[in-house]
């Protein structure tokens, strides 16, 4: 879902280049430094979009290849407030450092949407992220690859969770 839009953008860019480059050659002299300054920008954005691509397209690469479930630690959680109810939150392989959990080549944040027709449902899940954060518990974050259009930090580092368990060493009774 985000790959195409990054495509379809691409697409777009490399038609303006080609229509502008056949432009050049047709206007007149006072305006061709205009036309190049154009078309500069427009490679520049072209080669933004192609990094875009091949990241999005490595990080739907590795979450096929994952199982589609994430485990670690909880290490932060942040919640938007510029007219969404998002929850964003991150995965650290260690209890106590901050060695992010990445997907792909890039930071892997997990969104919970709270506008969601379910929000009972992710409000749960926002208790067992708090309470897995304060108690330093193992959580499991299923996510299905499913990559988000819109990103936090990085394109393509934002996963929408579809679940979470706590990770839970067995009870020790003791008689």
């Amino acid at each position: 879902m985000a790959c195409e839009d990054i495509e379809l953008r691409l697409s777009g860019l490399k038609d303006d280049k080609r229509e502008l480059e056949e432009n050049l050659e047709m206007a007149p002299p006072h305006k061709k430094d205009l036309f190049e300054a154009n078309l500069d920008r427009i490679k520049g954005e072209i080669q933004r979009e192609e990094a875009n691509l091949r990241d999005c397209r490595a990080a739907a690469t590795a979450a096929d290849q994952e199982n589609l479930d994430t485990s670690g630690f909880v290490g932060t959680v942040e919640v938007e407030t510029r007219s969404t109810a998002r929850v964003w939150f991150g995965l650290t392989q260690s209890k106590d450092a901050g060695d992010w959990i990445k997907i792909g080549p890039v930071r892997a944040w997990f969104t919970l949407d709270l506008e969601a027709s379910d929000r009972p449902f992710y409000l749960a899940e926002l208790a067992l992220l708090m309470e897995a954060m304060r108690g330093g518990d193992h959580v499991a974050v299923s996510h299905g690859g499913a990559i988000t259009e819109f990103h936090r930090s990085d394109p393509n580092d934002s996963f929408a969770v579809d679940g979470v368990r706590l990770l839970r060493s067995p009870m020790l009774i003791s008689a």
